[in-house]
């Protein structure tokens, strides 16, 4: 049963399209991969998945001529899913169905992806590349590229790095942009490559204020009456902090959300008046349309019923 509920808490994880301190996972390759690849799933570990690319790159050494290793800061797997219009060159490669390249994608993998790692690793496994060979960026570590002694093969690494001030979604087209650019140079020269893209989630997630809650009361009320016994200074200016913030919420406010005029109170009252009322209305109605006929009139008032009465 319990084993049951796992599988079920499993299969709702997978269900899910992103998770805070989550990335996707992308690979792509210019032709068939004979290797087993990793398992393309909608949620992983990053050691899963990196422990599935380097058994695939280590038997891959000498199959391409390109090794191109991607990292992508603050990505998300909706940024990638929901929003193809942001990223559409990967996109449209990924949708892609062509029996003639290998492709996996892992929407949400919990930990740290570091393609750098793995590209270092493909430099140690795979011989011929020398670190003599090495070209790197200066200041940040945001690319880094091994050459093979014969220049037929090379292993490149780039990190994207989110810029301050500028719209995310611009950014990654713009990488998007970048990428794609690379891809098409490869395959216009009919050169072999393989992809491997990683990422990492937002450092921090940006909360408006205006939509946090606040509590009316956060502690309990006998909490508030001991610090004010114990600090009467505390308590005297609790309680003009208080009116004051009641003053302010009173002054920007319109009349009729300022003062209550029609309480519910008054709604069930007169709501209980229209159903007594009806009785009322009927029967003064009743009494109003009540009409006496003249022939009934004349027998009991007219002069033939006096002389009967002065007979009798």
């Amino acid at each position: 049963m319990r084993s049951q509920r796992l599988i079920v808490a499993t299969a709702l994880l997978g269900a899910a399209s992103a998770f805070k301190d989550a990335s996707p996972f992308f690979m792509l390759s210019s032709d068939v991969i004979t290797q087993d690849l990793p398992t393309s799933v909608q949620i992983d570990s990053a050691s899963n998945v990196e422990a599935a690319v380097k058994s695939l790159v280590a038997s891959s050494c000498g199959s391409y001529q390109h090794f191109l290793f991607l990292h992508q800061d603050g990505l998300t797997a909706a940024d990638f899913k929901q929003s193809p219009h942001v990223m559409p060159h990967l996109n449209k490669r990924m949708a892609r169905d062509d029996k003639e390249v290998s492709k996996v994608e892992i929407s949400n993998v919990i930990g740290s992806q570091d393609a750098l790692r793995l590209q270092e690793y493909v430099v140690e496994a795979c011989s011929g590349f020398d670190s003599k060979n090495l070209k790197r960026s200066a200041t940040k570590l945001e690319f880094a590229q091994y050459k093979s002694d014969g220049g037929r093969q090379e292993t490149s690494y780039y990190r994207f790095a989110p810029e301050q001030g500028k719209e995310m979604d611009k950014q990654l087209a713009a990488h998007d942009e970048k990428v794609e650019e690379i891809l098409k140079s490869f395959d216009t020269a009919k050169e072999s490559w393989i992809l491997i893209y990683t990422s990492s989630p937002p450092a921090s997630v940006s909360i408006d204020e205006g939509s946090v809650y606040e509590m009316d009361e956060p502690y309990p009320s006998s909490f508030h009456q001991d610090l004010k016994r114990a600090n009467p200074e505390l308590a005297q200016r609790s309680d003009v902090s208080a009116q004051e913030s009641l003053d302010n919420l009173d002054q920007n406010v319109p009349l009729f959300e300022k003062y209550q005029y029609f309480t519910p109170g008054l709604f069930m009252g007169l709501f209980a008046s229209f159903f007594l009322l009806i009785p009322v209305y009927i029967g003064v109605s009743a009494l109003a349309n009540l009409e006496v006929s003249y022939m009934a009139f004349s027998k009991e008032m007219g002069p033939a019923a006096q002389n009967k009465g002065k007979q009798s």
